[in-house]
């Protein structure tokens, strides 16, 4: 039933979900399914630097279809002429979750790729949704405001949709806490990775380093839904 009306309110508002990112290829691999899913494609992990001189690692997973590769090279061939270089890519924010394991993946679904000598390295999402869930505000230990979201947007893979993880800070932070399921929110922002430390027994000291990949959002505003 959750399902049914997530599904029912997406069609009724005008969707938007753009990405473009460039950055250093780092690793190229072949894949014939995607969290279960048969999907041959190139998954791609690509390293965009930030301003704060963090960098992010971004995953792209390019379909074969659209690889725009002439003949039939092998994965070994792609590697030798692909990584190291910069790739310029545009496409959606997808989200996945791979039931085995229970972990969702978040990820650039390619449109368009190519290979370039000099672009501006570049990470810029928007995404036009509505909020799925009651948004999570907190203060960090250093005091900084976080609000995280969760954004519904269609998905290309499966029946249904994504849900788009995405963290406010500070002054978004505030405004974005009051939001409520259901709201059709358009915001801006990067795809952002960060490295956590998972406890998995404290009584025996046994923790798990993770990445946890988002939205991280720069602007974000609430917008009346088109029927409204």
């Amino acid at each position: 039933m959750r399902k049914e009306q997530d599904k029912m309110a997406l069609e009724n508002i005008k969707q938007d979900n753009v990405v473009a990112a460039a950055g250093y290829i780092r690793e190229i691999a072949e894949i014939e399914k995607i969290c279960g899913i048969p999907f041959f494609a190139y998954q791609i992990i690509l390293e965009v630097k930030r301003e704060s001189k963090g960098k992010d690692k971004i995953i792209v997973v390019l379909p074969r279809y659209a690889a725009g590769l002439v003949g039939n090279p092998t994965i070994e061939s792609i590697k030798r002429n692909c990584e190291g270089k910069k790739l310029l890519v545009m496409g959606t924010v997808q989200t996945l979750r791979e039931y085995d394991t229970g972990k969702t993946l978040m990820f650039i679904l390619a449109s368009f790729s190519k290979v370039v000598e000099h672009p501006l390295l570049q990470n810029d999402v928007l995404i036009r949704g509505i909020v799925a869930r009651k948004p999570h505000y907190r203060i960090t230990p250093k005091g900084k405001r976080i609000t995280e979201l969760y954004i519904l947007s269609g998905s290309q893979l499966a029946k249904g949709m994504c849900q788009i993880p995405c963290i406010c800070w500070d002054e978004q932070a505030e405004d974005a806490k009051r939001y409520k399921k259901w709201d059709v929110v358009e915001l801006t922002g990067r795809y952002q990775s960060r490295e956590y430390t998972k406890v998995i027994d404290e009584a025996a000291g046994k923790t798990e380093k993770r990445t946890a990949r988002e939205i991280s959002v720069r602007e974000i505003r609430r917008v009346k839904n088109d029927r409204e």
